[in-house]
């Protein structure tokens, strides 16, 4: 596994865009209950289950992926944070590669929430869609989802992962 202090720093600044990347080893073969247990968190949304969100084409075995979190510092549509991550070669991150990140990085979530656009479940009451996101404050961290048509608040930051 790969990890400097300075790539973790530029991934905690406040108010800029990230430039750097780090790069985590995800094992997309450990079922998801577990890599959310790992995680510790308080609280976990009961409908984040392997069920609502089974896994990916390209989530097999253990890969390594390059992470990095785009900060737009405005309010933003999901559509146009996804097109953004899209010019600069990255894509959306999914549920499974959020909960890896989160494990690997446990306090971030308490000063932004970090998003997940690629994993998008449908509730089947209301048709809304919902994804991940890792939220927090100095009491707890959860793992909750969110509309994915609503505009993100300008402290969000979205998980992304270089494409190859």
């Amino acid at each position: 596994m790969f990890r400097n202090e300075r790539q973790v720093k530029s991934n905690v600044d406040l108010g800029k865009k990230v430039r750097d990347t780090l790069m985590l080893v995800v094992d997309y073969v450990c079922p998801l209950q577990d890599a959310i247990v790992a995680g510790n968190y308080d609280f976990v949304n009961e409908s984040i289950t392997a069920e609502n969100f089974p896994p990916h084409e390209h989530e097999r075995g253990k890969k390594p992926a390059f992470f990095k979190l785009f900060h737009f510092n405005r309010y933003i549509e999901s559509k146009a944070a996804i097109t953004e991550m899209d010019k600069q070669g990255y894509r959306p991150a999914s549920l499974r590669e959020l909960l890896a990140y989160g494990k690997e990085n446990p306090e971030l979530q308490r000063q932004f929430p970090i998003i997940a656009l690629l994993s998008v479940w449908v509730d089947p009451s209301s048709g809304y869609r919902h994804v991940p996101v890792l939220w927090g404050n100095i009491d707890k961290r959860s793992l909750r989802l969110d509309y994915f048509e609503d505009r993100w608040a300008s402290n969000s930051r979205f998980l992304a992962v270089r494409k190859y």
